[in-house]
Protein backbone atom coordinates (compact mmCIF):
# COMPACT_ATOMS: atom_id res chain seq x y z
CA UNK A 1 0.00 0.00 0.00
CA UNK A 2 1.51 3.53 -0.54
CA UNK A 3 2.42 5.68 1.95
CA UNK A 4 0.54 9.27 2.87
CA UNK A 5 3.15 11.74 0.29
CA UNK A 6 2.63 8.77 -2.85
CA UNK A 7 -1.38 8.59 -1.92
CA UNK A 8 -0.80 12.60 -2.30
CA UNK A 9 0.78 13.06 -5.23
CA UNK A 10 -1.19 10.31 -6.89
CA UNK A 11 -4.16 12.24 -6.49
CA UNK A 12 -2.92 15.61 -7.26
CA UNK A 13 -2.02 13.99 -10.90
CA UNK A 14 -5.62 12.29 -11.35
CA UNK A 15 -6.65 16.00 -10.24
CA UNK A 16 -4.41 17.13 -12.90
CA UNK A 17 -5.85 14.65 -15.68
CA UNK A 18 -9.27 15.39 -14.87
CA UNK A 19 -8.64 19.10 -15.03
CA UNK A 20 -9.54 19.87 -11.45
CA UNK A 21 -5.63 21.23 -10.77
CA UNK A 22 -3.16 22.95 -12.79
CA UNK A 23 0.29 23.75 -12.19
CA UNK A 24 -0.43 22.30 -8.63
CA UNK A 25 -2.80 24.85 -8.34
CA UNK A 26 -6.46 23.98 -7.62
CA UNK A 27 -8.98 25.32 -10.16
CA UNK A 28 -12.52 26.45 -10.08
CA UNK A 29 -14.76 23.31 -10.34
CA UNK A 30 -17.93 24.55 -11.86
CA UNK A 31 -15.68 26.24 -14.49
CA UNK A 32 -13.27 23.66 -15.31
CA UNK A 33 -14.87 20.29 -14.03
CA UNK A 34 -15.35 17.92 -16.52
CA UNK A 35 -18.91 17.04 -15.48
CA UNK A 36 -19.36 20.85 -14.74
CA UNK A 37 -22.40 21.22 -17.32
CA UNK A 38 -24.47 18.41 -15.85
CA UNK A 39 -23.88 19.26 -11.92
CA UNK A 40 -24.41 22.88 -12.60
CA UNK A 41 -27.25 23.07 -15.31
CA UNK A 42 -30.03 25.45 -14.28
CA UNK A 43 -28.35 26.68 -11.18
CA UNK A 44 -28.12 29.86 -10.80
CA UNK A 45 -24.00 31.83 -10.41
CA UNK A 46 -24.57 33.18 -6.52
CA UNK A 47 -24.96 29.33 -5.78
CA UNK A 48 -21.43 28.49 -7.48
CA UNK A 49 -19.64 29.80 -4.67
CA UNK A 50 -16.31 29.87 -6.05
CA UNK A 51 -13.78 30.35 -3.72
CA UNK A 52 -15.43 27.18 -2.29
CA UNK A 53 -15.72 24.86 -5.04
CA UNK A 54 -12.28 23.83 -5.55
CA UNK A 55 -10.98 20.40 -5.16
CA UNK A 56 -9.52 18.57 -1.77
CA UNK A 57 -7.07 16.99 -0.87
CA UNK A 58 -8.22 13.76 1.69
CA UNK A 59 -6.90 14.32 5.51
CA UNK A 60 -4.60 11.39 5.50
CA UNK A 61 -3.98 9.86 8.93
CA UNK A 62 0.26 8.99 9.67
CA UNK A 63 -1.06 5.50 10.56
CA UNK A 64 -3.75 5.40 7.78
CA UNK A 65 -1.85 2.33 6.22
CA UNK A 66 -2.07 0.15 9.40
CA UNK A 67 -5.35 0.28 9.59
CA UNK A 68 -7.11 1.17 5.79
CA UNK A 69 -10.10 3.20 7.22
CA UNK A 70 -11.21 5.66 5.14
CA UNK A 71 -13.98 8.07 6.47
CA UNK A 72 -16.45 9.63 3.95
CA UNK A 73 -18.76 12.42 4.20
CA UNK A 74 -21.07 13.75 1.41
CA UNK A 75 -19.50 17.18 0.50
CA UNK A 76 -17.81 20.37 2.51
CA UNK A 77 -20.10 22.78 4.63
CA UNK A 78 -18.45 26.29 2.91
CA UNK A 79 -15.32 25.33 2.54
CA UNK A 80 -12.60 23.95 -0.03
CA UNK A 81 -9.37 24.41 -1.69
CA UNK A 82 -6.25 21.88 -1.79
CA UNK A 83 -5.65 21.73 1.91
CA UNK A 84 -9.23 22.63 3.35
CA UNK A 85 -8.97 18.91 5.38
CA UNK A 86 -5.65 19.59 6.81
CA UNK A 87 -6.48 22.89 7.63
CA UNK A 88 -9.44 21.98 9.54
CA UNK A 89 -8.98 18.36 11.25
CA UNK A 90 -4.78 19.01 11.97
CA UNK A 91 -3.49 19.34 15.37
CA UNK A 92 -3.14 22.94 15.68
CA UNK A 93 -4.89 26.16 17.84
CA UNK A 94 -8.58 25.86 15.34
CA UNK A 95 -8.26 22.19 14.68
CA UNK A 96 -10.33 19.14 14.96
CA UNK A 97 -7.92 17.33 16.77
CA UNK A 98 -6.90 20.00 18.99
CA UNK A 99 -10.00 21.26 20.02
CA UNK A 100 -10.69 17.36 20.86
CA UNK A 101 -8.00 16.79 22.55
CA UNK A 102 -8.99 19.81 24.44
CA UNK A 103 -12.49 18.16 25.57
CA UNK A 104 -14.05 21.34 23.27
CA UNK A 105 -16.87 21.05 21.14
CA UNK A 106 -15.74 21.48 17.39
CA UNK A 107 -17.53 24.47 15.94
CA UNK A 108 -16.08 24.63 13.10
CA UNK A 109 -17.59 23.08 10.09
CA UNK A 110 -20.47 20.45 11.49
CA UNK A 111 -19.16 19.26 15.42
CA UNK A 112 -21.29 16.43 15.13
CA UNK A 113 -19.56 15.46 11.99
CA UNK A 114 -16.17 15.46 13.78
CA UNK A 115 -17.55 14.14 17.24
CA UNK A 116 -19.34 11.21 15.38
CA UNK A 117 -16.71 10.31 12.54
CA UNK A 118 -14.51 9.58 15.75
CA UNK A 119 -16.12 8.01 17.59
CA UNK A 120 -17.75 5.45 14.86
CA UNK A 121 -13.70 5.40 13.61
CA UNK A 122 -12.94 3.62 17.17
CA UNK A 123 -15.53 1.13 16.70
CA UNK A 124 -15.11 -0.33 13.69
CA UNK A 125 -11.38 -0.25 14.17
CA UNK A 126 -12.39 -2.37 17.65
CA UNK A 127 -10.96 0.07 19.79
CA UNK A 128 -13.34 -0.26 22.64
CA UNK A 129 -14.75 -2.27 25.27
CA UNK A 130 -18.53 -3.28 26.08
CA UNK A 131 -19.06 -2.95 29.96
CA UNK A 132 -22.56 -2.83 31.45
CA UNK A 133 -24.15 -1.52 28.74
CA UNK A 134 -21.58 1.44 28.24
CA UNK A 135 -19.56 1.43 25.38
CA UNK A 136 -15.86 2.39 26.76
CA UNK A 137 -12.73 3.19 24.82
CA UNK A 138 -9.47 0.68 25.33
CA UNK A 139 -8.70 3.65 28.07
CA UNK A 140 -11.97 2.14 30.17
CA UNK A 141 -13.64 5.79 29.46
CA UNK A 142 -16.91 6.47 28.15
CA UNK A 143 -15.78 6.28 24.59
CA UNK A 144 -17.76 9.97 23.28
CA UNK A 145 -15.83 11.40 26.06
CA UNK A 146 -12.70 10.17 25.80
CA UNK A 147 -10.19 13.35 24.76
CA UNK A 148 -7.49 10.82 23.89
CA UNK A 149 -9.50 7.79 21.89
CA UNK A 150 -11.49 10.91 20.18
CA UNK A 151 -8.54 13.03 19.01
CA UNK A 152 -6.21 10.62 18.47
CA UNK A 153 -8.69 8.58 15.92
CA UNK A 154 -7.57 10.92 13.14
CA UNK A 155 -4.23 9.09 12.93
CA UNK A 156 -5.31 6.08 11.71
CA UNK A 157 -8.15 6.87 9.05
CA UNK A 158 -8.39 9.21 5.98
CA UNK A 159 -11.26 11.61 5.99
CA UNK A 160 -12.41 12.73 2.56
CA UNK A 161 -15.78 13.88 1.03
CA UNK A 162 -17.71 11.55 -1.80
CA UNK A 163 -18.80 15.10 -3.65
CA UNK A 164 -16.33 17.80 -4.55
CA UNK A 165 -18.46 20.62 -5.35
CA UNK A 166 -20.49 22.65 -2.68
CA UNK A 167 -22.91 25.21 -3.88
CA UNK A 168 -23.86 28.54 -1.81
CA UNK A 169 -27.17 26.69 -0.55
CA UNK A 170 -29.16 25.38 2.86
CA UNK A 171 -25.76 23.35 4.30
CA UNK A 172 -24.28 23.44 0.86
CA UNK A 173 -26.14 20.64 -0.06
CA UNK A 174 -25.26 18.95 -3.53
CA UNK A 175 -27.45 18.77 -6.42
CA UNK A 176 -28.90 15.46 -7.56
CA UNK A 177 -26.52 15.69 -10.93
CA UNK A 178 -23.76 16.35 -8.76
CA UNK A 179 -24.12 12.42 -6.85
CA UNK A 180 -24.21 10.97 -10.36
CA UNK A 181 -21.11 12.56 -11.94
CA UNK A 182 -19.09 13.32 -8.96
CA UNK A 183 -18.89 9.54 -7.26
CA UNK A 184 -18.10 7.33 -10.45
CA UNK A 185 -15.90 9.87 -12.34
CA UNK A 186 -13.63 11.47 -9.24
CA UNK A 187 -14.76 9.30 -5.77
CA UNK A 188 -14.03 6.09 -7.45
CA UNK A 189 -11.01 7.34 -8.92
CA UNK A 190 -9.91 8.46 -5.92
CA UNK A 191 -10.32 5.00 -4.03
CA UNK A 192 -8.62 2.91 -6.71
CA UNK A 193 -5.37 5.20 -5.70
CA UNK A 194 -6.36 5.10 -2.01
CA UNK A 195 -7.06 1.46 -1.50
CA UNK A 196 -8.65 1.35 1.10
CA UNK A 197 -9.64 -2.23 3.38
CA UNK A 198 -12.48 -0.48 4.96
CA UNK A 199 -14.89 2.60 4.15
CA UNK A 200 -17.50 4.23 6.66
CA UNK A 201 -19.38 6.40 4.27
CA UNK A 202 -21.59 9.10 6.48
CA UNK A 203 -24.25 9.09 3.94
CA UNK A 204 -26.70 7.00 2.79
CA UNK A 205 -27.00 8.42 -0.18
CA UNK A 206 -23.57 7.89 -1.39
CA UNK A 207 -23.76 4.55 -0.41
CA UNK A 208 -27.21 4.20 -2.74
CA UNK A 209 -24.95 5.75 -5.69
CA UNK A 210 -22.31 4.18 -4.66
CA UNK A 211 -23.54 0.51 -5.04
CA UNK A 212 -25.38 1.52 -8.30
CA UNK A 213 -21.94 2.46 -9.91
CA UNK A 214 -20.25 -0.95 -8.54
CA UNK A 215 -23.90 -3.21 -8.69
CA UNK A 216 -21.74 -6.27 -10.04
CA UNK A 217 -19.00 -5.96 -7.55
CA UNK A 218 -21.34 -5.41 -4.59
CA UNK A 219 -22.00 -8.26 -1.90
CA UNK A 220 -25.50 -8.54 -0.51
CA UNK A 221 -26.10 -5.75 1.77
CA UNK A 222 -26.96 -6.77 5.62
CA UNK A 223 -29.00 -4.10 7.37
CA UNK A 224 -28.59 -3.42 11.57
CA UNK A 225 -31.69 -4.75 13.90
CA UNK A 226 -33.17 -0.99 13.92
CA UNK A 227 -32.45 -0.30 9.78
CA UNK A 228 -30.79 2.77 10.45
CA UNK A 229 -27.30 1.53 9.23
CA UNK A 230 -25.87 -1.32 7.36
CA UNK A 231 -22.86 -3.27 6.17
CA UNK A 232 -21.65 -5.05 2.60
CA UNK A 233 -18.49 -6.11 0.72
CA UNK A 234 -17.84 -4.85 -2.82
CA UNK A 235 -15.19 -6.36 -4.71
CA UNK A 236 -12.81 -3.07 -5.38
CA UNK A 237 -9.33 -3.38 -7.77
CA UNK A 238 -9.15 -7.18 -7.10
CA UNK A 239 -9.61 -6.45 -2.77
CA UNK A 240 -12.41 -7.37 -1.04
CA UNK A 241 -13.40 -3.79 0.79
CA UNK A 242 -15.89 -3.47 3.43
CA UNK A 243 -18.22 -1.28 3.91
CA UNK A 244 -20.49 0.57 6.50
CA UNK A 245 -23.37 3.19 5.33
CA UNK A 246 -24.54 5.04 8.91
CA UNK A 247 -27.02 8.30 8.33
CA UNK A 248 -25.43 11.76 8.36
CA UNK A 249 -24.72 12.46 12.38
CA UNK A 250 -26.93 15.94 11.70
CA UNK A 251 -29.97 13.35 10.58
CA UNK A 252 -30.50 11.92 13.93
CA UNK A 253 -29.73 11.45 17.64
CA UNK A 254 -26.30 9.40 16.68
CA UNK A 255 -25.90 8.25 20.04
CA UNK A 256 -29.06 5.70 19.84
CA UNK A 257 -26.96 4.42 16.51
CA UNK A 258 -23.49 3.12 18.26
CA UNK A 259 -25.17 0.03 19.10
CA UNK A 260 -26.54 -0.66 15.67
CA UNK A 261 -22.89 -0.05 15.03
CA UNK A 262 -21.27 -2.34 16.94
CA UNK A 263 -23.87 -5.34 16.16
CA UNK A 264 -22.79 -4.71 12.65
CA UNK A 265 -18.99 -4.77 13.71
CA UNK A 266 -19.21 -7.83 15.69
CA UNK A 267 -21.00 -9.93 12.90
CA UNK A 268 -19.11 -8.22 10.21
Amino acid sequence: MPDATQIRDKLKSLYTDLSLMKNDQDLVLYKNCKCKDDCWKGHPVNSKNPENNKITLPYIGKSYIKSGLVCVGLNQHDDGGLDSHYNIIGDKKDGVIKILKDGGKVDKNGSLLWHRTAVYANIILKKIKCKNNNILSVNDEVLEDDKKALSGIFNDIIYMEAIKCSPKVDRSKPFPAMKWQCIPNIFVEELKIIKPKIILLLSKGTSTVLRQCLKNEVAEEEKSKQRHMSRYKMDFNGKTVQVFAVPHPARYNSKDLYSELIDLVTHA
